[in-house]
């Protein structure tokens, strides 16, 4: 295995990795990030973003971008996804930070949000930056979603 060598700048990440089979998975100061294999994440990648402007569940390889401007959007992930349900969303007006995007897992699932303090706890996105994305992917060993 070849190291890697990659930079963290408010959160963003970018390194290239070549994954051939399997999931890889690096963790920085308890935030677990998964990479994919490209097959796992193309659906994602040149699916259409699909505007949000309201609470949603979202779609295995959805991908919406939302409109927090007047409003914050909660979105209600599924209650028993299959592994690797994955889904992508991102800020289209730079205003995470003025209302949040909340994630919030199904009531009585057991899930858990990696970086959250409990199980079942909701997770709000504040981040001021135009276009920024987050994907979001289920585990079902442990009941995680990581992003």
């Amino acid at each position: 295995m070849a190291l890697q060598e990659l930079t963290v700048i408010e959160r963003q990440i970018d390194v290239d990795v070549f994954v051939v089979m399997s999931d890889v998975t690096i963790n920085f100061n308890h935030q677990e990030v998964f990479i994919l294999p490209a097959a796992a994440i193309v659906d994602i990648r040149f699916a259409a973003w699909e505007p949000k402007g309201t609470s949603f569940t979202p779609s295995n390889t959805g991908a919406y971008e939302l409109d927090t401007r007047l409003a914050a959007v909660d979105i209600y992930l599924p209650d028993n996804p299959p592994d690797g349900f994955a889904f992508a969303v991102r800020d289209g007006y730079a205003n995470f930070y003025t209302n949040f995007c909340n994630v919030v897992p199904f009531p009585g699932s057991g899930q858990q949000i990696i970086q959250t303090a409990v199980v079942e706890e909701t997770l709000s996105l504040n981040y001021p930056h135009v276009g920024n994305g987050f994907m979001f992917r289920y585990r079902a060993v442990d009941k995680t979603w990581s992003w």
